[in-house]
């Protein structure tokens, strides 16, 4: 009853809308956002981010800073409640092992009050970040005068870190011509973190006068985040401008910046060297004169001369990078025994007394990679278990002396208990967005990241996948940093690793099974240079469909994804595919379903007829992402709410309330659907009902 009191007072504020001064609603708004309650808060934010004024976002900025402050005040209480779970688990354990039944309850009592206080913490920290995130996107979509000169001016003034991106990323949208001139000027700052956002945004002003040859003097900035997001935003230019370019960035940069820079001409050239960057002069005096006259053609199946790829690994994952951080895990879990097939490894592990476990590979490996990496490379170490341990406050510069003495340090590190994912990612991000310390921070900063685990986050702040990884996604915005991933043990969270590794364009190795995931991230390429080869690249994705396995499916789901209108014709394959047998298959073709809009509607529609329920739920969540363009599959949605499968009728709920007000023929189902003795259909009917309203009244 006391979460209904809030929703019922937002119902109100919605639904006489258009009667109220907007001045009054947003008064009123405040007040919530005030309040203790961090789920009021969040109903608030949705509800201002649809209200295009200069006080909304004054007051979206205060929700900012006030999540963020209180989430700083919750990491004590969090820190210690970490301790006294493991404490109390300890106890459960050693009462168990002695047979003494009344210490083993107490402690049982005393470990079930920590879990319950720890969930709430952890509840109110998942839903400040999400607010966070609601905001970071309301900022995106104001486009009135006055809203923009807030933007402007926050961009301009703002002095925390966090707002200070979101401000800046919200002006990189082509309607806003105005933020131009301010973006210029932000690459003038001496903050990196700046200059980094700012050149980003300016992504879809590439054609205006002036912007194009101001970022190009970006390529000799020192800080390598810069340099990436000026390289991002080249590549979009003519070919006879970029390529030349990139042919001189391959000569002068190093390590991942220098596969990066390969990356781009491979996609601008269709032409490829397998990494070895120096080749690309030659080709580019072979080939200069067809680029000046415009009569270059890409190379539709690029020539794969032989190639020089770096010969240092880490668990079959290649280090280009020459300034990275490896994260290891130490827990308790490590100790388990491996065995792997690696002559150079199991030398190391007799040489240095390691034994045949997990974490004996690891830091075999480690010292391994250590000692092919060259003199000059940058690196740091991150040892984890309960908490995350550094090798140094600063990046090192490899020799002798510092690869003795990162060894040692590693071979000193002891197991702890449990796996803290958060604490070695946060530390491995070096706290950029700290006001005191986070500018000298950022120079600082790894442009790549190996991270290793053999377990599930069971410590730390945040424990989740998705609060993991868009909590990666908010610091790595304006960063790129490459994060590969590898998974020891059948317990690892290969999803989580999969999913870091995929959004982050790193490999994710997995060890138990032998497999590497193959391709990472490409990187965007203009649209014009993409569209010559359309027609082949949607033959080849319709045909992994079809036969391919679940890597190729997956691939294809997202290639398609990439061809905009001549993909249409696989909407039958990918339909076919719905009901995929693994979960980001089926994610990743509904991404891509509703990426064609309203040619997918009825094609989704039938297959909600389907009697897979696997196929149905994915469909009903692709008409979801298609909003009010899908407003003909309101009646087929309507009527899988009474479906017997709890999770169906959920799923269509979610579809009806993200369809918005032209699903408002379904509010009679949805309220019957509320009293339901299934948790979850009642939750996605109610949030349904709320966004229906509140949609409908805006309208």
């Amino acid at each position: 009853m006391r979460r209904l009191l809030p929703l019922l007072l937002l119902f109100a504020l919605a639904s006489s809308a258009a009667a109220q001064d907007q001045a009054t609603r947003i008064r009123q708004l405040r007040r919530l956002l005030i309040s203790k309650n961090v789920d009021e808060r969040l109903d608030a934010v949705q509800i201002l981010s649809t209200i295009d004024a200069r006080a909304s976002i004054r007051t979206l900025e205060e929700a900012v800073k006030r999540s963020v402050s209180d989430m700083e005040k919750l990491a004590k209480p969090f820190d210690k409640l970490d301790v006294e779970w493991h404490e109390a688990g300890v106890g459960v354990r050693t009462a168990r092992e002695k047979g003494d039944d009344i210490s083993r309850r107490l402690w049982e009592a005393e470990l079930q009050r920590v879990d319950t206080k720890w969930n709430a913490l952890n509840r109110q920290l998942k839903t400040h970040l999400r607010l966070v995130l609601a905001v970071e996107k309301a900022f995106k979509r104001f486009n009135s005068p006055d809203a923009v000169d807030v933007l402007l001016e926050g961009a301009r003034r703002e002095s925390n870190p966090l707002l200070r991106q979101i401000y800046i990323t919200a002006l990189g949208r082509p309607a806003l011509t105005r933020a131009v001139p301010m973006l210029m000027e932000l690459l003038d700052r001496n903050d990196g973190r700046i200059r980094a956002h700012a050149v980003r945004a300016l992504e879809p002003y590439l054609a205006m006068p002036g912007v194009l040859d101001r970022v190009l003097l970006l390529a000799d900035d020192k800080q390598w985040p810069v340099r990436l997001g000026a390289y991002q935003v080249i590549v979009n230019a003519p070919l006879k401008v970029a390529v030349p370019f990139f042919v001189k960035a391959a000569r002068e940069e190093r390590g991942e910046m220098a596969q990066a820079v390969d990356s781009y001409l491979e996609a601008l050239t269709g032409q490829s060297f397998r990494g070895r960057t120096s080749a690309w002069g030659q080709w580019w005096d072979e080939n200069r004169r067809a680029f000046m006259l415009d009569t270059y053609r890409r190379v539709e199946k690029a020539h794969l001369p032989e190639g020089s790829k770096t010969r240092t690994t880490f668990f079959q994952v290649p280090i280009e990078s020459q300034k990275l951080v490896f994260c290891i895990d130490l827990s308790f879990s490590m100790e388990a025994e491996m065995s792997l097939d690696d002559p150079v490894t199991n030398q190391l592990l007799e040489q240095h007394q390691l034994g045949r476990t997990r974490h004996g590979y690891a830091k075999a490996e480690l010292i391994r990679a250590l000692r092919e990496l060259p003199d000059g490379a940058y690196f740091n170490i991150v040892a984890f278990s309960d908490s995350a341990r550094k090798l140094s406050g600063r990046m090192l510069k490899l020799n002798v002396s510092t690869r003795r003495r990162a060894i040692r340090w590693i071979m000193r590190q002891k197991l702890g208990q449990l796996t803290n994912i958060w604490g070695a990612l946060h530390a491995a991000f070096n706290n950029f967005h700290s006001l005191a310390t986070g500018a000298s921070a950022f120079k600082d900063l790894p442009d790549t990241i190996i991270f290793l685990t053999d377990g599930t986050p069971t410590r730390g702040r945040f424990q989740q996948r998705r609060s993991l990884t868009q909590l990666v996604g908010l610091w790595n915005r304006s960063l790129d940093i490459v994060i590969h991933c590898v998974g020891m043990g059948r317990g690892h969270d290969s999803i989580l690793l999969e999913a870091l590794a995929l959004q982050n364009g790193g490999y994710y190795v997995d060890l138990t099974r032998g497999r590497r995931m193959p391709d990472r991230r490409t990187r965007p390429v203009p649209v014009a240079v993409r569209a010559l080869s359309y027609e082949y690249r949607v033959e080849q994705a319709r045909l992994a469909l079809r036969k391919g396995t679940r890597q190729k499916r997956l691939w294809a789901a997202r290639e398609l994804r990439d061809c905009g209108r001549a993909a249409r014709k696989a909407i039958p394959d990918l339909i076919r595919v719905l009901g995929d047998p693994e979960a980001d298959v089926r994610e990743a073709v509904a991404m891509t379903l509703a990426g064609f809009g309203k040619p997918s509607v009825e094609p989704l529609i039938g297959a909600l007829r389907q009697k897979d329920n696997e196929a149905v739920i994915t469909a009903a969540k692709t008409l979801g992402k298609l909003g009010p363009d899908a407003a003909a599959a309101v009646p087929a949605l309507t009527k899988l709410l009474t479906d017997k499968v709890p999770l169906v009728a959920a799923a269509a709920a979610r579809a009806l309330g993200d369809i918005g007000a032209s699903a408002g023929k379904a509010l009679p189902m949805l309220v019957a659907a509320m009293d339901s003795e299934n948790e979850d259909l009642k939750d996605a009917a109610t949030a349904a009902v709320k966004k229906i309203v509140k949609e409908s009244a805006d309208d």
